[in-house]
């Protein structure tokens, strides 16, 4: 009788693992579908259509000068929707706005609102999507840095304080001696096989 009931356990016990195992998730390959789908390593991954929603566009326009010849008075832009080369006249128009005045370094733009926007040389207009069109002074990128006081040779000196700045004028000191030192000893060893 006791084989009997050690016998019905061990079946009893098989039946349990075998419903666990219906119920416990797959091992093929479509477990391991998204180590494929999410590989950081796969050099051809590309973001999902549909789960990074696109930035709206940026529109802008700069004036880039003003010129007046005889009684006729021009404005040169450039930026988006506008051809290269265009030289607008008053009363021309670009992007909404209609152009009121052209002084030599301003131009008084007007809004279909009647609003007035005085647009400085180098400055621009932007708006990002269908937005409002705001005013942005925009500095002109191939301009240099203004020197340092005291003219070129005062921007070589290192910037340093304390005790570095100390050491660095020494050093800088005993460099200007051993070149003083070397352009001597030139002068000395052309002297001499002048000599001979």
């Amino acid at each position: 009788m006791l084989a009997l009931a050690l016998a019905a356990t061990c079946i009893a016990g098989a039946q349990d693992t075998n419903s666990t195992a219906a119920s416990a998730p797959q091992t093929g390959f479509e477990s391991f579908q998204i180590i494929a789908q999410k590989n950081i390593f796969d050099p051809f991954r590309r973001p999902r259509v549909g789960s990074v929603s696109a930035a709206p566009p940026t529109y802008y326009f700069t004036l880039n000068g003003t010129m007046s010849y005889e009684d006729k008075s021009y404005a040169f832009f450039d930026g988006s929707g506008i051809q290269g080369g265009r030289a607008f006249q008053p009363s021309d128009s670009i992007n909404g706005y209609k152009i009121a005045e052209i002084a030599d370094n301003y131009v008084k733009l007007m809004a279909s609102s009647n609003q007035f926007v005085k647009l400085s040389v180098g400055m621009q207009m932007k708006r990002t999507g269908a937005g409002p069109w705001a005013l942005v002074a925009s500095p002109d990128p191939t301009a240099e840095p203004s020197s340092s006081e005291g003219g070129p040779d005062r921007a070589m000196e290192p910037m340093v304080g304390g005790a570095d700045g100390d050491v660095m004028k020494r050093l800088m000191a005993r460099r200007a001696q051993e070149e003083k030192g070397d352009s001597n000893k030139n002068s000395n060893s052309t002297t001499n096989e002048k000599n001979q």
